[in-house]
């Protein structure tokens, strides 16, 4: 483990199901013996009751930052590195830009500046500025 911090703390690690997701902080026991070993601590879920998952990324640039893009393209942003568990919709007004919020979305990642998020549907590629 070349990367771990004086916790043990290696990272982040998010499951996603169809309608939620989970999150676990990555973490080394036994650091410095022969006996170091991976662990995971669960740090919180979030339920998506009204529309199912489509992707989720994390930032390169900005450690236990998490987004989730819903299939009708709401957008939540999950900070894990914080001292609580806390996530905040992001606002975007896809119709404002012709485009409709059910139509395929597929994917998002953080862009070259970490507040710049790159989301795609099947129809257009976005930019999106915090």
């Amino acid at each position: 483990f070349d990367d771990v911090d004086d916790s043990g703390r290696v990272g982040f690690l998010v499951a996603c199901t169809m309608y939620g997701a989970q999150w676990f902080r990555v973490r080394v026991t036994g650091l410095g013996s022969k006996y170091e070993k991976p662990a995971l601590d669960y740090m919180g879920c979030k339920v998506f009751k009204t529309c199912a998952v489509a992707y989720a990324c994390w930032s390169p640039h900005l450690p236990g930052e998490c987004v989730i893009l819903l299939e009708n393209g709401a957008l939540f942003l999950f900070d894990m590195a914080s001292s609580c568990f806390k996530g905040k919709r992001m606002s975007v007004e896809w119709n404002e830009v012709g485009q409709v919020t059910d139509d395929g979305w597929i994917s998002c990642e953080f862009s070259w500046h970490c507040r710049t998020l790159i989301v795609v549907n099947s129809k257009a590629v976005f930019q999106v500025d915090f």
